[in-house]
């Protein structure tokens, strides 16, 4: 007890610890550095205006949520490999690619503290750079070899786009109701929802396959009378002792 306060000394030390998001950060920190890594080496092109403007969108930063997701949900269901490095590129390539098409429909001048790609090149170039991106995402997706996590991002992408014109129509509406406003947001946050359920079927791909029936030469203490096969005791399917 404090004398001071009169307050349990216990209650106040079982008070939980604050943490900051770089404390989340430091969880997946070597895998995070290699995504950082991977960004830039996949944004090349042989197009000058490509090059420029991919260099300058590294350069803006950005928190990255979405990577890190992927790289915390990897590793709580103990994903092993690259899948989950490639992944997270490819949802930060996704998702910047709607952030340029964002900034040509908003007219927004501002990201992240820095002119926005329309602002300081055009709105055609903000929006041929966003398709760029939008493109490689899927040629990394390729490389992953799995056409459900095509399915999922594809379908994440869609939405998205979706989302975006129901934003584009209904501005100025100030008749539009709670519920649709809601399926905006519900839209335009696709790419930080759905994508989580890849790691999981990684996981589960990476993981053996049950034998539904033992191997057939295990060692039994038994033989069939008409096989030469040793079968193990357990095994039903094939004959019984």
């Amino acid at each position: 007890m404090n004398q001071i306060t009169g307050q349990s000394s216990v209650a106040q030390d079982s008070k939980p610890a604050e943490h900051t998001l770089d404390d989340v950060y430091h969880l997946v920190a070597e895998e995070f550095q290699r995504v950082n890594e991977l960004i830039p080496n996949r944004l090349t092109s042989d197009v000058e205006m490509v090059e420029e403007i991919g260099r300058y969108i590294v350069e803006s930063g950005g928190k990255r949520l979405r990577p890190m997701l992927v790289l915390l949900s990897s590793q709580a269901l103990g994903v092993k490999g690259d899948q989950h490095i490639h992944l997270a590129a490819i949802i930060e390539f996704l998702h910047t690619a709607t952030l340029l098409h964002d900034d040509v429909v908003d007219n927004s001048v501002l990201r992240r503290g820095r002119a926005t790609v329309n602002d300081r090149w055009g709105n055609a170039p903000s929006v041929l750079v966003g398709d760029f991106l939008y493109s490689r995402a899927f040629q990394l997706m390729v490389e992953l070899a799995s056409l459900k996590v095509m399915e999922i991002l594809a379908r994440a992408t869609n939405t998205i786009a979706e989302g975006e014109v129901m934003q584009l129509a209904n501005i100025g509406n100030c008749a539009m109701s709670e519920a649709d406003y809601r399926e905006v947001i519900r839209c335009k946050t696709a790419l930080l929802s759905k994508p989580l359920r890849i790691p999981a079927r990684y996981w589960r791909q990476s993981k053996p396959a049950p034998q539904t029936h033992p191997p057939p030469f295990q060692a039994c203490s038994q033989r069939h009378p008409k096989s030469r096969i040793p079968r193990n005791p357990q095994c039903s399917h094939r004959c019984k002792h």
